[in-house]
């Protein structure tokens, strides 16, 4: 998502309370909030779509930018003058959420048995997205967004974006969207077993790392 008037570029990794941030950057900028915006787009990506629109307005992708009449003034060089962010969210936890997607279809455990070998967008097998942090980086794997904020402090890091935009909000104004049904139940590590805890430390091995998640027993 590119808000060209406050120059910012958000990075909505899935899974990690992105749609609420959306919808409230749109609501708060004048953009409105649509479904169109929902791409999830690395920030190289969303780069690349700044670089064809300046050598080629007829690229404007309508899915990313919001205002797009006060683009058109954007040079190549204007990536580096945007604030760039965006959310992560602890591995374990959001495999629940991605699971969400899939519940009734497969136990969890079989869930985790196919995701060993797919993207963890769900969206194709072998696909690119591998870790959160593949949403932040260049061609040579150099995290390039200003700041990454987490989901397990999605208020106070939604209003340090929003003061970096000179917009200020309150915490109260702040609701997630999307919130999945088995928070109200569980504590996320109710539904591993430890070969799955194992299985998903190893596939995002990356973000746990660089990140520092841990896993939390509260079983």
């Amino acid at each position: 998502m590119i808000v060209s008037k406050y120059k910012l570029i958000f990075v909505a990794v899935p899974k990690t309370g992105s749609q609420t941030v959306r919808s409230m950057i749109a609501k708060k900028t004048g953009g409105g909030y649509a479904k169109k915006v929902s791409t999830h787009f690395t920030l190289l990506e969303l780069k690349r779509v700044m670089q064809d629109y300046v050598k080629d307005p007829s690229n404007f992708n309508g899915h990313l930018l919001t205002n797009p009449t006060r683009f058109c003034n954007v040079d190549r060089n204007s990536f580096d003058e945007y604030f760039k962010c965006g959310f992560v969210r602890n591995p374990w936890e959001r495999t629940i959420s991605l699971f969400n997607r899939m519940r009734g279809t497969m136990e969890f455990e079989d869930f985790v048995d196919w995701i060993q070998n797919s993207s963890d967008t769900l969206i194709e097998i072998g696909g690119d997205h591998k870790n959160q942090l593949d949403w932040f980086t260049d061609e040579n794997g150099k995290v390039i967004a200003d700041f990454i904020g987490r989901f397990e402090r999605l208020k106070p890091d939604i209003k340090y974006i929003f003061k970096k935009m000179g917009i200020l909000i309150k915490t109260k104004d702040i609701f997630k969207k999307n919130h999945t049904q088995w928070r109200k139940f569980a504590h996320y590590s109710e539904f591993y077993t430890e070969k799955t805890r194992k299985i998903i430390g190893e596939k995002f091995k990356v973000d746990i790392e660089y990140f520092n998640y841990e896993f939390e027993d509260k079983k």
